[in-house]
């Protein structure tokens, strides 16, 4: 028996990132409706765009909601039942994970967990099985976890609730036998998202080869799902894992886990004993400086996904200009720029996205999405209570830093835009043939993971104009942070982004950025447009630029090419130190003026 996915409405919860998003995206295309689940709006109204765009007949319903409270989950089911009449298929994915020693877990963690992993996804299908029981029809997958079948330290409690949906799928399948309602339970195992990065995700850790990608986990889950299987374990590594812990003697797996255990208290004492309480200290000890180029002191701020790095410079009261590198450069990009800004008294910020420079790189694709990349730096820049900031930005800083400005205009004064877009494509981009290249499976590893031709080729070749600024130094400070397969995932991502098409996954994210432009038509513009970039060519200019901001003051700078700030900083520098000062003159005058008209 298989339950009735085609056709079917198709309730799925953690939808807004990870495998809940996956299986969303996967099941999109069979359902009639789709009800996304999660606790983070923006980024269900950005999937539930993206399917819509993907699936014009599709009925998609976002609905933010917090399962672990009753109330609004009974308001969730009755207004998904006025609207779409009931649910034929329910994926409980929602879940949260606290890895951590029973004696150092805090509590109110535990608990949150708990009412999530266990109450939230008891409850919810308590109220949707009924439904299905009447229509002789239905679906219920059950999202475990290899900890629902076997044990770690480390994951006591986490263990605990798995355990217990295991047991409670199990039951509840067998009491729905021959009823027409079809249960299942998944066991994806440790799959590669940004589930897993969490306290102490690094010194109690699962095994780095039992990890699986999320696309092919939901892509193993819906097929087993589909064929109405009981148990299914997507990965074939997992499978023998569990198998030979299965036919493991008792006495042996609790003397292997012991040991295990007494390793791991080790392991975290050593960890503990060397830690720094604001930043781990660099794992290989660099010199960061670059022969003094970049002689700044390094600031941290702790994101959801890792540790990001920033420069900070200048006066904390002055007016905040805050520099926005893309693919695959970092701060180091603006070195030129930080030291002038700075005399003329402004505070300068500089961060590297996550992935980049000296922040943290996970190996991840999915945290590098670029909707991803602008909530960490919305955040980073929040904390720091900007005001009257100028924002810089290039590349991929255009649409991740001009987020963060078009969603709080009152610290916006300005902005100075080098080569980039924030806009929702109109018509079709080609790309050229190198990022074609980047953008295709298989290829695009080998290029950009092994080879490293972005920074080797792209960055030090193709995108720069005047090569001979490529010194052995400026070569070195490029090469270093990503010395690694894993460490250039980020740097994979970003071609991969590119909105090639109208309807492309990203688009719903551009539109919202876009529209936020509108909130800053009034404030100065200037845009420096280097002539020779393959990427954002001229015509850019007038296809995006003007059209938004039509009094913008434009400068087209020749014999410049992607990387304008390498190839043209004696240039660009000074013109943006003018346009700071030009318009903080104007915007003096016009304070003054209606001051001086009622004292007169």
């Amino acid at each position: 028996m298989r339950p009735p996915i085609d056709d079917g409405v198709v309730l799925v919860t953690g939808a807004s990132s990870g495998m809940g998003q996956e299986l969303a995206r996967k099941l999109a295309s069979r359902a009639k409706a789709m009800v996304l689940v999660a606790r983070r709006q923006e980024r269900l109204e950005l999937l539930a765009a993206e399917l819509r765009l993907a699936h014009p007949d599709l009925r998609v319903l976002a609905e933010p909601c917090d399962l672990t409270d009753s109330s609004a989950v009974d308001q969730l089911v009755e207004h998904v039942q006025g609207e779409l009449g009931g649910v034929d298929v329910l994926i409980n994915n929602a879940g949260s994970v606290n890895i951590a020693f029973v004696e150092e877990a805090h509590f109110d963690e535990v608990q949150r967990m708990i009412e999530l992993n266990v109450v939230g996804l008891t409850y919810l299908t308590r109220l949707l099985l009924p439904g299905m029981l009447a229509r002789g029809r239905g679906g219920i997958l059950n999202v475990s976890s290899f900890f629902g079948v076997e044990i770690l330290p480390g994951y006591a409690a986490y263990a605990g609730t798995k355990h217990y949906v295991k047991g409670f799928t199990e039951a509840l399948r067998a009491e729905c036998a021959g009823t027409g309602v079809v249960v299942s339970t998944a066991y994806p195992g440790p799959v590669k998202s940004a589930f897993w990065q969490v306290d102490n995700a690094e010194t109690l850790s699962v095994p780095g080869g039992l990890y699986i990608s999320v696309k092919h986990a939901a892509r193993a889950v819906l097929a087993g799902f589909r064929r109405g299987r009981a148990r299914i374990v997507p990965s074939l590594r997992m499978k023998l894992f569990v198998g030979f812990l299965g036919v493991s003697p008792g006495p042996v797996k609790r003397l292997v886990n012991g040991l295990l255990g007494r390793w791991m208290r080790a392991r975290r004492a050593r960890v503990a004993r060397g830690a720094n309480t604001s930043r781990p200290p660099e794992p290989d000890g660099r010199d960061w400086t670059f022969d003094g180029s970049w002689p700044y002191a390094p600031k941290w701020f702790r994101s959801g996904d890792g540790w990001m790095h920033y420069v900070d410079e200048g006066p904390r009261e002055g007016p905040a200009v805050v520099l926005v590198h893309g693919n695959p450069t970092w701060g180091y990009l603006y070195r030129n720029f930080v030291p002038p800004l700075v005399d003329a008294g402004y505070r300068v910020v500089v961060p590297d996205l996550l992935g980049f420079g000296r922040s943290d790189k996970p190996d991840i694709s999915e945290i590098y999405r670029i909707p991803r990349h602008a909530e960490r730096l919305d955040a980073l820049l929040e904390s720091l209570d900007l005001h009257d900031a100028t924002i810089v930005p290039q590349d991929w800083g255009g649409p991740i830093g001009l987020a963060w400005a078009g969603r709080h205009p009152e610290r916006v004064d300005r902005l100075f835009i080098l080569n980039t877009f924030a806009h929702e494509p109109l018509e079709p981009y080609h790309p050229p043939l190198a990022v074609n290249l980047f953008r295709m499976s298989g290829i695009g590893e080998l290029l950009v993971k092994g080879f490293h031709v972005f920074v080797r080729v792209f960055l030090f070749r193709q995108g720069i104009v005047k090569r001979a600024r490529m010194t052995e130094t400026v070569r070195r400070a490029y090469l270093a942070p990503h010395p690694s397969w894993s460490s250039r995932t980020s740097v994979l991502v970003f071609p991969r982004e590119i909105p090639v098409t109208p309807d492309a996954r990203l688009t719903p994210f551009l539109r919202q950025v876009e529209q936020g432009l509108t909130r800053l038509a009034d404030r100065p513009v200037f845009i420096a447009w280097a002539m020779d970039d393959p990427i954002f060519r001229p015509e850019f200019i007038d296809q995006f630029w003007t059209r938004t901001f039509p009094n913008a003051h434009i400068e087209r700078i020749a014999e410049a090419g992607h990387y304008l700030q390498e190839d043209a900083h004696e240039r660009l520098v000074p013109m943006l130190l003018g346009f700071l000062k030009e318009t903080s003159a104007a915007r003096i005058a016009r304070v003054e003026a209606p001051i001086e008209a009622c004292s007169s």
